[in-house]
């Protein structure tokens, strides 16, 4: 009982806290304190700064959300299952961080620059210039937790397979190298290519090259149309997928069937390699750079040094999303599209010859070729089960196309007439007849009376 008193008072305490900040934002963010716990209560607000605490052997008491694999990356959830979620890294929930009642936060000026006073408010709050550089992640988190001997031997790995590759890519390529290279992210509408960042400071410090045309660019180039696909002229590319996006993947086919396409450099000489966009864009730290750095081993084919320590928690290889699988979906969708076709044609003649009486199949094309008034399956053909099935079939052929432009345009495989009111529209007139008008029966024939004095008014 008193354990929670006092924790509701330090709950109290750091919400007044908040309070004063917003009033005096003048106030800095500080550093950690001069000794923690051996320990610490810990916050991270950012993936690089997740990462590198788990390198250190920390388990954070809250993490902000992945960015793919939600509610955390593969590569991670094993040590930090269980650990409390404080929203988002763009938006973390200070109110949560404050119950919490961490030792330290960990933030990031390109992210937190405008909340460092509020958390500097709830805890000692140290905070790196960018997410990007994972040295200095990693060194900002072992100097506030005195984990400085554990942070130098993890560099001292890295600095040592980083000089095992360069030399082994050298000796292989000889004159090839350094190669030309582009990072390439495709999205649902566009592509992108970084130049700089996360995977691009990896790639510069191994000694990789950037394309001529994209030096002279700050963190890359935006790319809407398949005629800028030039520019992505390299001696090797990688492409990051995001393999949970079926629009992501239906764009990367698009792009990669374009005969510009054909024309590039990395292309022609098979060296476009399919990358996990987790350790080379959002994991942001020590763990993901060294998955990041297995991959350029595996994909040039080069043996590597012992393992070390770090390989116990790197990413489960994603499944590929190369030309096999896109072959493959296009002969399923091509093998749904035929089964499809069979079963709606299937239905149509079903609902035309079933009923209470059974016509034969010779009857309804000897009824369109020589109708016969006095044969009575002729009659109900044309009368009754014929136009029924031709509008049914046309009122199924409308609503698919109508799903299908509305995924489209909202590119949400997903998407449902409820996005955009339908369902509540037709709610709504539907209520609007039974609130307001009388409760007889709809007309069985269409003229403008018979639906007059369906929808008559009780006034």
């Amino acid at each position: 009982m008193l354990k929670a008193h006092t924790h509701g008072k330090n709950v109290l305490m750091s919400v007044l806290l908040i309070t004063l900040a917003a009033l005096f934002p003048t106030i800095s963010t500080g550093n950690a304190p001069p000794s923690l716990p051996e320990s610490p209560r810990i916050v991270t607000l950012y993936q690089g700064a997740t990462d590198s605490a788990v390198a250190l052997g920390l388990t954070p008491i809250g993490v902000v959300d992945s960015w793919l694999e939600k509610p955390m990356y593969r590569y991670l959830r094993n040590p930090l299952e269980g650990v409390e979620h404080v929203g988002l890294e763009t938006q973390p929930n200070l109110e949560k961080i404050a119950w919490l009642a961490p030792d330290l936060v960990i933030a990031s000026n390109f992210r937190h620059g405008r909340i460092a006073p509020l958390l500097n408010a709830i805890a000692p709050t140290v905070s790196a210039p960018t997410v990007f550089n994972f040295k200095t992640t990693l060194r900002m988190v072992a100097d506030a937790t005195n984990r400085e001997a554990y942070a130098s031997q993890l560099l001292q790995e890295w600095e040592a397979r980083t000089a095992d590759f360069r030399q082994q890519i050298a000796t292989k390529l000889g004159s090839e190298w350094p190669q030309k290279v582009a990072v390439v992210r495709f999205k649902s509408d566009h592509v992108r290519i970084y130049t700089s960042g996360f995977a691009g400071s990896i790639l510069n410090e191994l000694g990789f090259a950037q394309p001529d045309t994209l030096q002279s660019q700050s963190w890359g180039m935006k790319l809407s149309s398949t005629e800028n696909i030039p520019v992505l002229d390299a001696d090797a590319l990688f492409i990051l997928l995001e393999p949970d996006d079926p629009a992501i993947a239906d764009n990367y086919r698009h792009w990669a069937s374009h005969p510009l396409w054909q024309q590039l450099s990395a292309v022609q000489s098979g060296r476009v390699f399919e990358v996990d966009p987790v350790s080379w864009m959002m994991g942001g730290g020590i763990l993901a750079a060294n998955a990041m750095l297995d991959d350029l081993y595996s994909h040039y084919k080069l043996p590597q040094p012992e393992p070390t320590q770090h390989q116990a928690c790197l990413p489960a290889p994603l499944p590929s999303w190369g030309a096999d699988f896109m072959l493959n979906s296009v002969a399923a969708k091509s093998v749904g599209l035929l089964l499809g076709a069979l079963l709606a044609l299937s239905a149509f003649f079903a609902s035309v010859m079933l009923g209470t009486t059974e016509i034969a199949l010779s009857s309804l094309f000897g009824s369109l070729a020589h109708y016969d008034p006095t044969n009575i399956a002729h009659i109900i053909l044309l009368t009754e089960r014929l136009p029924r099935a031709v509008i049914a079939a046309l009122v199924g052929a409308s609503l698919a196309i109508a799903g299908a432009l509305m995924q489209t345009m909202t590119r949400n495989p997903l998407a449902s007439p409820g996005i955009l009111g339908i369902n509540a529209g037709a709610m709504f007139l539907w209520w609007s007849r039974l609130r307001y008008c009388r409760c007889t029966r709809p007309p069985t024939t269409f003229g403008p009376h018979c639906w007059a004095h369906w929808w008559r008014p009780y006034w």
